[in-house]
């Protein structure tokens, strides 16, 4: 997505919510990896206080490889929720969400796409290959024949 918007838009200015969730800092270390020419602005709006021992903070019960994922709906209660914490009115943007992951790697060829990172539960910084994001990952790849 970033490269995309780059080639669309004279300035684009990559923001990177912190939210305390176990995954952020590998998630992190590969986008500043993948895109090291541009600076990513780390804003934090922790969610403990929202979420209380939800998954995503306490690394426990991490949704398997068949698990859903989120929802527009989800995204929608979200934006509520953040903008409602920072008094302002928020909406989450995703613009590649109508397409498969098979398609936005075939969209991504010729980009670093090894640096990229999508793994829920990672280990020492890589990724744990059990969850549900690294099951889409991995079958995304074999499918664009990468």
């Amino acid at each position: 997505m970033l490269a995309e918007l780059a080639k669309r838009y004279d300035r684009v200015y990559p923001l990177y919510i912190r939210q305390g969730l176990i995954w952020e800092r590998a998630e992190l270390r590969a986008l500043r990896r993948f895109s090291s020419s541009i600076p990513i602005t780390v804003l934090r709006l922790p969610v403990r206080d929202l979420y209380g021992a939800h998954w995503s903070l306490s690394g426990r019960n991490i949704p398997g490889t068949k698990s859903p994922n989120a929802t527009p709906v989800f995204f929608r209660h979200f934006a509520a929720a953040a903008g409602e914490a920072l008094g302002m009115r928020l909406r989450v943007i995703a613009p590649l969400r109508g397409l498969t992951k098979e398609q936005v790697i075939r969209r991504g060829r010729g980009l670093p796409l090894h640096l990229t990172f999508s793994c829920i539960n990672p280990k020492r910084g890589r990724a744990c290959g059990r969850c549900n994001k690294c099951a889409e990952r991995r079958r995304a790849f074999r499918a664009a024949g990468q």
